[in-house]
């Protein structure tokens, strides 16, 4: 009982036995924020971050759409 109180865990991809720690989670959308989808130049702002951070899922979403809709073989995301 004290062990799950304490490991929190959430399922991102809605599959039986997905579940992931919420940590593990934060670490990813922490790595698509600031390594995948960070912007260059001038659009790399604080508030632009802040401001896209929310959208993350839904760039690798259409991303990954994109990728099967033209059947591309090296996937990148």
């Amino acid at each position: 009982s004290r062990a799950i109180r304490l490991n929190w865990l959430c399922n991102p991809s809605g599959k039986q036995d997905g579940f992931r720690p919420v940590d593990w989670m934060v670490e990813l959308l922490n790595l698509y924020t600031k390594v995948v989808y960070p912007g260059t130049g001038y659009t790399r702002t604080l508030q632009l971050v802040l401001k896209q951070s929310p959208l993350i899922e839904l760039f690798r979403h259409v991303h990954r759409l994109m990728q099967d809709n033209f059947h591309l073989i090296h996937r990148t995301v």
